[in-house]
C-alpha cells in the first residue's frame, strides 16, 4: 500500500476522447505514455515521454510481471495505451481469448490504481505510422526509425537512430514487438515526427 498511498486518483477526464467516435484520440497527448503489445504469455511495452521524444524504459516480460510492475509505471504517468483485438472474420484459438483476458486484467489493474487507459487497434496503427500505403510489420518499424534522431551509428560508421554498443542511438535495444508497442505509443499520443537526413533536429 505504500506506493498506492503516492498515486493521487484522479477523475476520468472524457473530454480528450471524441464522443462519436471513442476509439480516437482527439488531441495530442502530453508527457509520458505506457504502451502495451498484449500476448498469451509475454507482452512487450514501452515508456514514452511525448514531450522529449524518447523512451524512458522498454521491454518484453511475463505478464505477471508486468501486470505487477503497472504500480510502479503509474508513477510516471497517467495514460495507458494497450492494442486490443479485432475480429475480421476468421477462425481464432486459444492463445487469442488467453490474450484477451489479458488485455482485460490489464485494463483492470490500471483502472483501480486512478490511471486512464485507451484501446488502440491495429488499423489505427497503421494508418497513423504508414498512411496512404498497404503496412505490414516491417514497414511500420523503418517509419518508426525515420521518426527518431540518427545520434549513434551504425557498424558502417553512418548515422543510425538504433546504432551499435560503443554508439547507441534513441532506439538502440528495441526489437521485435517492442516496435508495436512503440508504435501503439506515437499512434496514442498523435505524435508525427519527421527528421531531415542526417539531422538531430524534428519537427513536430
Amino acid at each position: 500500500m505504500g506506493l498506492l498511498n503516492k498515486i493521487k486518483k484522479t477523475k476520468h477526464h472524457n473530454e480528450w476522447l471524441d464522443k462519436k467516435t471513442p476509439d480516437v484520440v482527439e488531441r495530442k497527448i502530453k508527457g509520458i505514455v505506457l504502451a502495451i503489445d498484449p500476448g498469451t504469455t509475454k507482452s512487450a511495452y514501452t515508456l514514452y515521454d511525448s514531450d522529449k521524444h524518447k523512451l524512458i524504459e522498454f521491454g518484453k516480460i511475463n505478464n505477471e510481471e508486468l501486470i505487477l510492475k503497472l504500480i510502479d509505471f503509474r508513477l510516471h504517468t497517467e495514460y495507458l495505451a494497450i492494442e486490443g483485438m479485432q475480429n475480421y472474420g476468421s477462425a481464432v484459438g486459444k492463445s487469442t481469448f488467453t490474450t484477451c483476458i489479458w488485455i482485460g486484467r490489464y485494463l483492470q489493474r490500471w483502472e483501480d490504481i486512478g490511471g486512464e487507459s485507451k484501446i488502440i487497434y491495429r488499423r489505427q496503427v497503421k494508418s497513423f505510422i504508414t498512411p496512404g500505403i498497404k503496412s505490414n510489420d516491417s514497414k511500420i518499424r523503418t517509419a518508426l526509425i525515420d521518426m527518431f534522431p540518427a545520434t549513434g551509428l551504425d557498424s558502417k560508421g553512418n548515422p543510425s537512430s538504433i546504432g551499435i554498443k560503443k554508439s547507441l542511438g534513441p532506439l538502440y535495444g528495441v526489437s521485435k514487438d517492442v516496435w508495436s508497442a512503440l508504435a501503439i505509443a506515437l499512434t496514442f499520443c498523435k505524435k508525427t515526427v519527421n527528421f531531415e537526413k542526417n539531422s538531430q533536429s524534428w519537427k513536430k
